[in-house]
C-alpha cells in the first residue's frame, strides 16, 4: 500500500510541474519572414541594432492598424484597441500589446525611428516586457 502512495505522488509530480509552465509563460521570438499581409506604409520592431542589421524582426504593423508578432512558437496577429501619441494597445483572444513610445524621430519627409517599451499579457495572467527599437515608413 505504502508502495502504491509512493508511486502515485512520483506521477503526480510531472503533472503538476506542467499545470505551473502553461500558468502564463510567454516567449516572444524573433523572426525574418516579412508577413506579406503587409503591404505599403509599415512600422517595424526590433530588439537592438543587431536584429535591425539583420532583418529579425519582434513585430511588424502596418501603421498601427494591425500588428504581427511571435508567440510561444505561433505567428499571433493583434488588432489595434487603442492609440494615443505615445503608446498603442493592440490584442487578439489571447494576448495584449502595450507599446510605450519614449522617443521618435523624423528621419525623412516619410519615415521615422522610435524607441520604447513592449508588454505582452496572456489570458493565464503571465506577462513580459521589453525595450525595442523601430523604423516606419513607406
Amino acid at each position: 500500500m505504502k508502495t502504491i502512495k509512493i508511486l502515485l505522488i512520483l506521477l503526480a509530480i510531472p503533472l503538476l510541474a506542467c499545470t505551473q509552465n502553461n500558468s502564463g509563460s510567454i516567449k516572444v521570438e524573433p523572426f525574418t519572414e516579412y508577413p506579406q499581409e503587409i503591404d505599403g506604409g509599415s512600422c517595424e520592431f526590433y530588439l537592438n541594432k543587431d536584429d535591425m542589421s539583420n532583418n529579425r524582426y519582434i513585430m511588424v504593423n502596418d501603421f498601427a492598424q494591425q500588428t504581427y508578432m511571435k508567440i510561444n512558437g505561433k505567428m499571433e496577429l493583434l488588432l489595434l484597441k487603442k492609440d494615443s501619441e505615445k503608446e498603442m494597445e493592440y490584442s487578439n483572444d489571447s494576448y495584449s500589446v502595450t507599446i510605450e513610445i519614449s522617443s521618435q524621430k523624423d528621419t525623412s519627409d516619410e519615415s521615422y525611428t522610435l524607441k520604447g517599451k513592449t508588454s505582452v499579457k496572456n489570458t493565464k495572467g503571465g506577462t513580459v516586457s521589453f525595450p525595442f527599437i523601430g523604423q516606419c515608413g513607406c
